[in-house]
């Protein structure tokens, strides 16, 4: 005997040595353990392997690594993936995107994955950009920026106008003081002599001084 996990899956016979009407002994092929309920041995359950014959138990893989069914070993995740202790399958990182199991691609540039799982990444909000391919979460746009979903940089109000931070469409940009024009421009100066509040879009706007 001795201490183990029971991790226990299908079913076949042992080679098993009678001993006071009680199992003694008993051997099970690599990759499966005995059953001391049913006296069978049984694969080992996904995410734990036995390496060889014998009377041992299945034992759990260890972080980083995976099995199936039946296993006499733990296979490493694939690049930019990971599985938990007795993991039955890799996923990928965050800032990596792929199937349960890998491949793992990194995220473009304008788009994001938070999380380890399966999947792909995500399109930056409207107002926040993500500037480098792989990890790293979207950021908000500055002041005076404006970014729409999936930007990987934020682009620049038109000239005499600002945004608030996190904008997300160019229609954020307002003119600035002295200036007048639709949302997003273009922005004229008042005439000279006046001035107008910021965000004023008609030229009666503009006031004398």
């Amino acid at each position: 005997g001795g201490g183990g996990v029971l991790l226990f899956y299908g079913a076949q016979q042992p080679s098993i040595e009678m001993w006071n009407g009680g199992l003694c002994g008993a051997s099970c092929p690599a990759g499966a353990q005995l059953s001391t309920e049913s006296g069978t041995c049984g694969e080992c359950s996904p995410g734990s392997y036995k390496k060889t014959d014998g009377t041992g138990w299945c034992m759990l893989c260890p972080t980083g690594s995976f099995a199936g069914v039946g296993a006499s070993s733990c296979s490493e995740c694939p690049a930019h993936s990971s599985a938990a202790e007795g993991g039955e399958q890799c996923l990928c990182n965050a800032g990596y995107a792929g199937p349960a199991g890998g491949p793992c691609a990194a995220c473009e540039p304008g788009k994001a994955k938070d999380i380890i799982q399966a999947g792909p990444c995500l399109d930056c909000e409207p107002g926040t950009h993500k500037t480098a391919a792989g990890p790293g979460s979207c950021s908000a746009c500055v002041a005076g920026t404006y970014a729409l979903a999936g930007a990987s940089s934020c682009s620049a109000c038109p000239e005499s106008s600002t945004s608030a931070a996190g904008s997300a469409s160019l229609e954020n940009c307002v003119c600035t003081a002295g200036h007048v024009g639709p949302p997003g421009g273009p922005c004229l100066e008042c005439p000279p002599f006046s001035s107008a509040p910021p965000g004023s879009v008609e030229v009666t706007d503009c006031r004398c001084d």
